[in-house]
């Protein structure tokens, strides 16, 4: 069962224009939401994820924050149309129509990773998949990642200090 499409939205695409919304098809891939491609009656099409679980208000708007900051970086992400505790509206970028370009993505990806910084995150809690991520003002080193990041390079959160400095030998990082 899909929800109920929110009012929020319905209103979004009247004010904006593109009519009343026609149609709403399921799509596959995401395990943490509800995600539909929704068109209009102007021929308009968005993505909508929604989510009514118990999660903080901040839900979609992490990522929609997210998103944002990779567009700002040089990734191609949707563009964020509208956002509300219980959904993301998001621009419709469409079903590829050839293989993709794993080199290009390649490319953005480690041209994302060229960014360098004493601090991990953002300025505030966000979350990832069900769980929060407290990341504000931490400091980007081995003790952060074996410890605290999403990312679950170790397995157990007590990594000690020695285990830390022989993965930074490992990694050449120290």
């Amino acid at each position: 069962m899909f929800f109920a499409i929110p009012d929020a939205v319905l209103t979004f695409c009247a004010n904006r224009g593109y009519g009343a919304v026609v149609s709403a098809t399921k799509l596959t891939g995401g395990l943490v939401n509800q995600t539909r491609r929704i068109k209009t009656t102007s021929g308009m099409s968005f993505i909508l994820k929604q989510n009514c679980a118990n999660r903080a208000d901040r839900f979609f708007q992490c990522e929609a924050d997210g998103l944002r900051t990779l567009r700002a970086a040089g990734m191609r992400t949707p563009d964020v149309r509208a956002v509300g505790p219980d959904f993301l509206l998001l621009e419709d970028v469409g079903v590829p129509s050839a293989e993709p370009d794993w080199e290009a993505f390649g490319r953005a990806v480690a041209e994302q990773h060229r960014h360098r910084s004493l601090r991990y995150g953002f300025a505030y809690e966000t979350i990832l998949g069900h769980s929060p991520r407290s990341t504000p003002g931490r400091r980007t080193d081995m003790r952060f990642l074996g410890t605290s990041a999403s990312c679950g390079i170790f397995p157990s959160r007590n990594v000690s200090k020695r285990s830390h400095r022989e993965i930074g030998k490992t990694w050449n990082i120290w």
